[in-house]
């Protein structure tokens, strides 16, 4: 099962099986900032920290017989990152910037290990006991993409499919490509996928793309399944490149960099004879280039003649190709 904290409007700390099943409040009074979490195995108890209340509490994984282990302003003054070893609880400090611990029973000879290490986050424990033995559920599995573990018997695991994908009603195990609609949706570093439904705010309709800088357009390839966009450079100026990667999140490179002039801004593909078109407001032009093979040839269609009839600096494009 899995175990997280929530610091939204109505602070809680909550539990689920590790496919989301089975989800449900264990902890719901006295937490503000519930930051750190983490669990100790040997007594199956919930061990969590809140950095506005300043104290480390614990409870048992159903979230009864709530213990503290320690409250104190000036030990306690913003503790984040937390493990459980042994007898100790372990935490950061990312105000005072330190790492700590104290006993994990009763909070005595709290400690400093760590001092100066600025704004530490996150901890984590290397040793063979954080991560015990045991009978894996999923090693004989047949799920084609993802696995689960889960406490309902009698397999002890769900099949599950990446965004985009839905399990074959009738197996319950394939996972197929789910053709329903869905908007596409380009930030400043990121790229969803919306379901129409604005009901479902799952933002689960394909694999996110992650990682860009300077968002501007985007553009889609039905039959090869590439999703195009345009973004800034890494430096941050105004210059644009092109982008695409499979709707699988494969594949991903800058499509045509040494082919493409000047800074496009719009896109638009030509889905029967495979063209990409873009505008290009620093180059004061309309330019196309071939989407499939290895050679991106390029033209320029319309461009700037000094006249107010020629290309300023063209932004948005949309095409029509059944109409020529």
């Amino acid at each position: 099962m899995m175990f997280w904290s929530d610091w939204g409007q109505n602070p809680r700390i909550e539990r689920a099986d590790l496919d989301g099943a089975m989800r449900r409040v264990i902890v719901s009074t006295k937490l503000y900032w519930p930051n750190g979490l983490a669990l100790d195995y040997t007594t199956r108890r919930v061990y969590f920290a809140d950095a506005y209340l300043k104290y480390i509490d614990y409870c048992d994984y159903e979230g009864n017989n709530r213990q503290q282990v320690m409250a104190s302003d000036l030990v306690l003054q913003h503790p984040h990152g937390m493990t459980v070893f042994e007898d100790h609880v372990y935490w950061s400090e990312r105000y005072t910037s330190k790492v700590m611990r104290t006993n994990k029973f009763h909070g005595g000879n709290a400690s400093v290990l760590l001092n100066g290490v600025y704004q530490p986050m996150g901890l984590a424990l290397k040793h063979p006991v954080k991560q015990p033995a045991a009978t894996n559920p999923c090693a004989e599995h047949l799920c084609s993409q993802l696995c689960l573990l889960s406490a309902r018997r009698p397999v002890y695991y769900s099949c599950h499919c990446q965004s985009g994908w839905t399990l074959d009603p009738g197996d319950r195990r394939t996972c197929v490509r789910d053709d329903k609609p869905f908007l596409m949706v380009v930030r400043e570093s990121v790229i969803l996928g919306v379901p129409l439904d604005p009901l479902d705010t799952s933002n689960n309709a394909m694999a996110p793309v992650s990682g860009i800088t300077g968002g501007r357009d985007i553009e889609f390839d039905h039959r090869e399944q590439f999703v195009y966009w345009v973004q800034s450079s890494v430096s941050g100026r105004s210059e644009g490149s092109i982008w695409r990667v499979k709707t699988t999140g494969t594949n991903r490179t800058q499509f045509a960099p040494a082919a493409i002039i000047g800074s496009p801004s719009g896109l638009a593909f030509d889905w029967m004879s495979r063209i990409m078109y873009y505008t290009n407001p620093t180059g004061k032009s309309i330019e196309v280039i071939r989407a499939d093979g290895s050679q991106h040839y390029r033209r320029t269609l319309i461009s700037s003649s000094g006249t107010p009839e020629g290309a300023g600096e063209p932004v948005a494009i949309a095409l029509d190709p059944a109409r020529g």
